[in-house]
């Protein structure tokens, strides 16, 4: 596992712990008067197949600074954790679109932004309360417009935030 901080250059790695599971719960001596890190991250590294499930803390953190992440790897395992929490029901559908519109900025890879955005608009329209569908479906056509705007013209990413407003917007100012 990875232990990350915080820190004005981004979340950085600390240290990292190799320990095999044995049950439910499993003693790690090695971490034993460690200071608490902003992000524990299960399987740093991807060195096996597992399912992760972030800590309150961990998730806030990543929440807020997920685009701070600069290693690419530690980047994905967040994405997909959060994204199979969703499905799993283990987090709130409303609470996955925050955390992609605060931090999709920090992904340089096309295929990543799209893969999110799409989540982002499942998580709304599989995922959500129905009765929350509208405001999140006007928070995301926002959000995609303005990024939009923004985007290199004729730019991949605008083309990626042009069909994230389409497929979002409901009003009729959009």
């Amino acid at each position: 596992m990875g232990l990350y901080d915080a820190t004005p250059e981004g979340l950085l790695l600390r240290r990292r712990v190799e320990l095999d599971l044995a049950g439910p719960r499993t003693p790690v001596p090695a971490l034993i008067g460690e200071q608490t890190p902003a992000l524990v991250l299960p399987n740093d590294g991807d060195l096996t197949y597992t399912k992760i499930r972030l800590d309150p803390r961990s998730l806030a953190t990543i929440t807020d600074r997920l685009a701070e992440l600069r290693d690419d790897l530690a980047r994905a395992l967040c994405w997909s954790a959060t994204w199979e929490a969703v499905r799993d029901a283990a987090l709130a559908a409303r609470d996955y679109l925050p955390l992609v519109l605060r931090n999709i900025h920090g992904e340089t890879d096309i295929g990543v932004v799209e893969q999110l955005l799409g989540q982002a608009r499942a998580a709304i329209l599989v995922y959500g309360d129905p009765a929350h569908r509208p405001t999140a479906l006007a928070t995301l056509a926002a959000a995609a417009l303005a990024a939009l705007r923004q985007a290199e013209p004729g730019s991949d990413r605008q083309l990626a935030w042009a069909r994230a407003f389409i497929a979002a917007a409901r009003s009729d100012e959009h």
